[in-house]
């Protein structure tokens, strides 16, 4: 493990310190470990780039320890009154979209680089989240940058999905090569849906719905055997040594 990828794991085992350091009431040691963590965040961005030290793991794991961080401190300052409830809320929805989005990306080899707005979003809310601390004093500041802070990441997100959708139009492709047999239940459910189950619960009465929806699916049953049938009768027959081959005709 190179140093960079070490700074991430530390800034994530700050997350715990910080919880408890909000729940004894020291808030200028939790504000303490909060810079620290983003020092860290800046030191290993710094020495990866500066040592060619980038790695999938740190491209994962740097942003989800942001992550962490940040809504951990943002819960905290909220039940401590500090920020109004809708932004840990807001904020807790967007990192855990962003947070699966990356890794179902991520099993298909797809990893996510930072760009300029989460960066941006990123120094917007520590500098909002510093001013939280001291929210009686510096009222209703923070709150606007809080503002400011959410609109921002929200675009990040949204440039996210654009930037996924350009580099990777593979993924909303139709694969035409799939096989019939593997969609052949999906068309059954969907002709007894849309087909079958309409006919037998349709409101005009009848005294013998029960006799013709039983020779309905008897008829069902029947064609489908013939056809599952004739269908083996065929394989065996190409595949037995010995037997003529006749060539199909077309008509």
């Amino acid at each position: 493990m190179n140093l960079p990828n070490f700074l991430t794991l530390l800034r994530m085992l700050m997350v715990p310190v910080v919880v408890v350091l909000f729940v004894q009431g020291r808030l200028s040691w939790a504000l303490a470990f909060f810079l620290l963590a983003g020092l860290t965040d800046v030191l290993d961005g710094y020495l990866a780039r500066r040592n060619h030290q980038i790695t999938n793991f740190g491209k994962v794991m740097d942003p989800l320890a942001d992550k962490l961080m940040l809504l951990t401190t943002l819960i905290c300052l909220c039940v401590t009154d500090h920020i109004p409830l809708w932004v840990p809320i807001v904020i807790g929805v967007k990192e855990c979209t962003m947070i699966t989005v990356a890794g179902l990306l991520y099993r298909k080899d797809i990893v996510l680089p930072a760009n300029l707005f989460g960066k941006l979003a990123t120094v917007l809310f520590t500098i909002a989240v510093v001013l939280s601390f001291f929210s009686d004093r510096v009222a209703p500041w923070h709150t606007v940058l809080l503002y400011l802070a959410t609109g921002v990441a929200i675009f990040a997100m949204i440039y996210y999905g654009v930037i996924v959708l350009r580099s990777n139009p593979q993924l909303f492709r139709r694969h035409n090569n799939a096989l019939p047999h593997k969609t052949a239940p999906y068309r059954a459910v969907f002709s007894c849906l849309f087909f079958i189950l309409p006919k037998i619960f349709s409101k005009r009465p009848s005294p013998d719905k029960s006799q013709r929806v039983h020779c309905f699916m008897k008829n069902i049953l029947q064609n489908r055997i013939k056809a599952q049938t004739s269908d083996e009768v065929s394989h065996r027959t190409q595949n037995t040594p010995g037997m003529p081959r006749f060539p199909s005709r077309k008509p």
